[in-house]
């Protein structure tokens, strides 16, 4: 279990930033959220052409599954994201 409060952004580390502005608050952790948002954007509308490509265009069920599932992830991720970098700037107001 952990032993530190979730709901609390200014706690929070954010995966790929170091150091004590790695914090959701932070400004090195709101600019690691700005460029997770953008990365996800990115996969999300590459893996969604996949999708499509191997749907209308190969006809394969399967790739376009998984590239489905691929897109939905990264959806995931950059709303969560985007959910973060809010929190974050809402704390570092405060």
């Amino acid at each position: 279990m952990s032993t530190h409060d979730s709901d609390r952004p200014e706690d929070r580390n954010v995966p790929g930033v170091g150091g004590s502005g790695s914090t959701d608050a932070g400004s090195e952790g709101q600019s690691a959220l700005r460029l997770h948002i953008g990365i996800c954007v990115v996969g999300g509308l590459l893996s969604a052409f996949v999708t499509v490509l191997f749907a209308l265009v190969l006809g394969s069920v399967a790739g376009a599954v998984v590239f489905g599932v691929v897109t939905l992830a990264c959806v995931a991720w950059g709303l969560r994201a985007r959910q973060r970098l809010r929190r974050g700037r809402a704390a570092s107001r405060s």
